[in-house]
């Protein structure tokens, strides 16, 4: 049975380690490595935590991440870090909606659409999904190159 976590409210430097998806030899590829941490550091930036440590192996990863304490974001510095991690469209959209929002008056709107993505930072478990997922979500498009090694080649 796996221990409980101890979660610290802030501050709070946490080991990781976790298996790539199927126990597979994902990352023995320089390519798909090169994807997986750039992935990482964009995840990193977007939710705010600092990397303190990583090691990256052929089916697993481990990382020692600190999570700060939350940061009240102002619309500029949450569409900078939307922009870093989702590109220019979601970002552009962003702005668009917000802009829109307080110019309306519309406060209690636009707070709700901020909460949306900053309930997406600060939190250690939100990170490794949306690194994982996005990561195998990636893999499934790349074809499949060799059964031997089970190893796609974008």
């Amino acid at each position: 049975m796996r221990p409980l976590r101890i979660i610290v409210d802030e501050n709070g430097s946490y080991h990781i380690t976790s298996r790539i998806i199927d126990k597979q030899f994902w990352l023995a590829d320089p390519e798909v490595k090169a994807f997986f941490l750039a992935l990482l550091f964009a995840q990193i930036d977007f939710a705010g935590l600092i990397l303190l440590d990583y090691q990256i192996m052929d089916n697993h990863v481990h990382f020692v991440v600190r999570v700060p304490a939350r940061e009240d974001l102002d619309d500029e510095t949450l569409i900078a870090r939307v922009r870093a991690f989702s590109g220019d469209s979601v970002a552009n959209i962003l702005a668009q909606k917000l802009e829109v929002l307080r110019g309306a008056k519309q406060d209690d709107a636009a707070e709700s659409l901020r909460a949306r993505f900053l309930a997406r930072m600060y939190d250690l478990s939100r990170f490794m999904q949306e690194l994982k997922s996005t990561f195998s979500r990636w893999l499934n498009k790349v074809p499949l190159v060799s059964d031997t090694l089970r190893y796609r080649n974008p």
